[in-house]
């Protein structure tokens, strides 16, 4: 049986002679004549003071090793004890994404999984570059490559996206750079990927008409770990982890693209990986929570004529909606904060959580002055406690509301390559 783990980074040079990235741990197991109820944890220590620091040592059970992870049992990496508690917390109220011990009521989102749809090594003889297909005669529409009847269609890798936006990055040759603002409030501006594929074997090989998915490569110390969106019906490389779900208007990346659902992931990732087996077993709200959510979901994401589909399964059917940073920050402040309240996080966590992206408090005190996204959350998540309180209807912030045509550009930029939208599969 486990008594403890403590696990120990060499950055302070523990053992001089051994590399400052090193890890290693102390371990104690005892026997069967002495049952330990409650095993002890640090994670993360550099010096042996820090296995008396109260806020770093806490104690997991075995039935929380089964709340926490109930299809691995494997141990997740707490900071904090408070860490530990408030993901303990989340856990005892929500449900995890796919409980495998649970085939009937298990996945109550409907949700299917597959690692991209083409692998980049194995797959690579069906990828075609810009050069190899202008040689060829294709002409160049949107980002789809045409010639006569037959298509190439764009192969869409992990650094290109992020979250709420499937044009976060654009090739240009062998380089890769973000998109302006200027381009983003396009439109009709595309973005580029490095490989083309044959539409026909996408077809073959996707379900559905637009896909869901999110970055396999990331680390719990980056600006945001978990990064999701959805994306046009376009090739998918192995690096961007896809999931379909039973009802094609009903999404759950608003939520996984929040801060408290990056919170937790940040506490199961150990090393660069976010692999399916992970991503199964975070707590993910049922979708009935989010009814009535839609039209934030539609604005943030529906903002270039390549997304109509997706907005179709949504039921808009209107032009796509302007790229306006100000109110994609309250937008995003409103879910976030209406996320955090479905997950049951008390104000005071809420003020932690969101202390715990150092990244993100940097970059807004350089840009802002101040922590703005954590004050326009704060602000959110106030409003909505007090409309409760009184027990009247939360009125939302922004003016016009989500998803109001009058956001919308003309139907006159419609470029020549975006057809109609198709009905959704749900009027199919």
């Amino acid at each position: 049986a486990l008594v403890s783990l403590f696990d120990f980074e060499n950055r302070n040079g523990v053992f001089p002679g051994v590399h400052r990235s090193y890890k290693f741990c102390l371990l104690t197991l005892s026997g069967h004549d002495r049952p330990v109820d409650e095993a002890e944890f640090v994670f993360f220590a550099l010096e042996v003071a820090d296995l008396t620091d109260v806020g770093k040592r806490f104690t997991l059970t075995p039935d929380d090793f089964a709340l926490l992870n109930p299809n691995t049992r494997t141990c997740p990496v707490f900071r904090t004890r408070r860490d530990a508690e408030i993901t303990k917390a989340v856990y005892r109220r929500v449900p995890v994404l796919v409980n495998e011990a649970d085939p009937e009521h298990g996945n109550p989102w409907g949700l299917s999984f597959r690692q991209g749809l083409f692998n980049m090594t194995s797959d690579s003889g069906l990828f075609k570059t810009r050069d190899d297909l202008e040689v060829d005669g294709w002409t160049l529409q949107g980002n789809h490559f045409v010639r006569g009847d037959e298509r190439f269609l764009p192969l869409c890798e992990a650094k290109m996206i992020h979250h709420f936006d499937h044009r976060w990055a654009t090739h240009e040759g062998l380089d890769v750079r973000k998109l302006t603002l200027d381009e983003k409030q396009d439109p009709t501006f595309v973005a580029l990927p490095r490989y083309w594929v044959v539409e026909e074997e996408i077809s073959k090989r996707a379900e559905g008409r637009y896909l869901a998915g999110w970055r396999k490569i990331c680390r719990s110390t980056d600006e945001r770990t978990f990064i999701s969106t959805s994306i046009p019906l376009v090739g998918a490389g192995d690096n961007l982890l896809l999931y379909w779900t039973e009802d094609p208007s009903s999404t759950p990346y608003p939520v996984m693209s929040s801060f408290v659902f990056d919170f937790i992931a940040r506490q199961k990732l150990g090393g660069s990986n976010f692999q399916y087996f992970t991503a199964k077993q975070l707590p993910l709200v049922p979708a009935e929570h989010l009814e009535g959510t839609e039209p934030w979901t539609e604005e943030l994401t529906y903002t270039a004529w390549d997304m109509s589909e997706f907005a179709a399964d949504l039921g808009f059917h209107g032009p796509p909606f302007r790229w306006d940073v100000e109110r994609r920050a309250l937008l995003r402040a409103e879910l976030d904060a209406l996320v955090f309240r479905l997950y049951g996080i008390e104000r005071d966590d809420v003020d932690y959580i969101l202390d715990t992206f150092p990244i993100v408090r940097r970059k807004d005190g350089a840009e802002f002055g101040e922590f703005r996204t954590k004050r326009l959350i704060l602000e959110r998540f106030d409003a909505m406690e007090s409309a409760d309180a009184a027990g009247e209807e939360y009125q939302t912030a922004l003016d016009p509301p989500p998803a109001d045509p009058s956001l919308c550009h003309p139907e006159s930029t419609r470029p020549a390559w975006a057809q109609p939208a198709k009905p959704a599969r749900s009027e199919q």
